[in-house]
C-alpha cells in the first residue's frame, strides 16, 4: 500500500475555534460521559467546560489556588480526580473541592507542580510532576490507587506529559 494513499486531504481553513477565551496554559481536553468537554488552564488553576454554542465563553467549573495540571473523571463516586499543586485533589462533578492530598517529596527545591495525568480502567490515576522551570530530572511519574495509596513509580524525569491508558482490555 502506498504511503498516505488512504488519508484524505483536510482543508485547515474549515476549522473554527470552539471558544475564543484566552488561556494561560490550556491543556487536557477530556470528553465526559455526559457529553461535556472539559479542560484545564494549568497556571491559573481553572477547570473549564467548552460551551455548547460557539459564541459563548468557556464555563468555569472550579478555580483552585494552585496550578491544576489535569483532571480525569473518577471511576468511583463520580466527579473528578485532579493533579493539582503538589498532589491530588478530588472535585465534585460541578467542581467543588472535596479533599486534597500532597504527594511526599514534592515540597523541597526546586519548586514543583503537578502536570499531566490520566486515570486507567482500574481507577488508578497516573500523574506527572515537574519543576516550574523544567529542571532536568526534577520530575516524576506517580500513581494513586483507588484506596488512596500514593506511589512514585518513576523518577528522574523532566516534563512528564501526555500519559495515556488503553480504554478497554487488550484482545
Amino acid at each position: 500500500m502506498p504511503p498516505h494513499s488512504s488519508i484524505p486531504a483536510v482543508d485547515a481553513t474549515a476549522f473554527e475555534p470552539a471558544a475564543t477565551d484566552r488561556l494561560e496554559l490550556g491543556e487536557g481536553l477530556r470528553l465526559l460521559d455526559d457529553g461535556r468537554i472539559v479542560l484545564v488552564d494549568i497556571l491559573t488553576g481553572r477547570l473549564l467546560a467548552l460551551p455548547t454554542h460557539r459564541d459563548a465563553p468557556l464555563t468555569s467549573l472550579a478555580r483552585l489556588e494552585v496550578p491544576l495540571g489535569a483532571v480525569a473523571p473518577a471511576r468511583r463516586g463520580g466527579g473528578f480526580l485532579a493533579a493539582a499543586g503538589t498532589g491530588l485533589v478530588r472535585l465534585t462533578s460541578e467542581g467543588s473541592l472535596i479533599r486534597a492530598r500532597s504527594l511526599p517529596g514534592l515540597d523541597g527545591p526546586p519548586p514543583r507542580r503537578m502536570n499531566d495525568a490520566v486515570c486507567d480502567r482500574q481507577g488508578r490515576m497516573w500523574a506527572g510532576s515537574m519543576a516550574y522551570d523544567a529542571t532536568p530530572g526534577a520530575g516524576a511519574l506517580h500513581r494513586v490507587d483507588p484506596d488512596g495509596t500514593m506511589v512514585t513509580v518513576l523518577e528522574n524525569l523532566t516534563v512528564p506529559n501526555g500519559p495515556a491508558s488503553a480504554p478497554t482490555e487488550p484482545p
